[in-house]
């Protein structure tokens, strides 16, 4: 791994059950810089949206991230890759995580 992933980038995972998956990283400077763990929610792209049903949050032509499902993964899911596929506008990355506080509650 190149760098460590940050909030509102997307990574693409080599990591067991499903490599190649891509995941959004949700959890903000100070918890990444204490824990050697990311907060992240998977993105989906356009066919696996349609009936979905979860909660998604539209990424624009990255995909949605589907934030009804937040894991906490270690770095070495990331392992084998160097950079992140993209990184959002701070504006969409704050509101994928303001959307995310919402449902996990008050």
């Amino acid at each position: 791994m190149g760098r460590l992933p940050e909030f509102g980038e997307i990574w693409v995972t080599h990591a067991e059950p499903i490599p190649g998956t891509t995941y959004l990283v949700v959890s903000g400077q100070d918890y990444n810089d204490n824990y050697h763990l990311r907060i992240v929610v998977e993105v989906i792209g356009d066919q696996l949206a349609q009936g979905h049903g979860g909660y998604l949050i539209d990424l624009g032509p990255v995909g949605y991230a589907a934030i009804h499902a937040p894991i906490t993964v270690s770095l070495r899911w990331f392992t084998g890759s160097d950079e992140p596929v993209t990184v959002l506008e701070p504006h969409t990355a704050r509101a994928v995580a303001d959307s995310l506080g919402r449902l996990l509650g008050p």
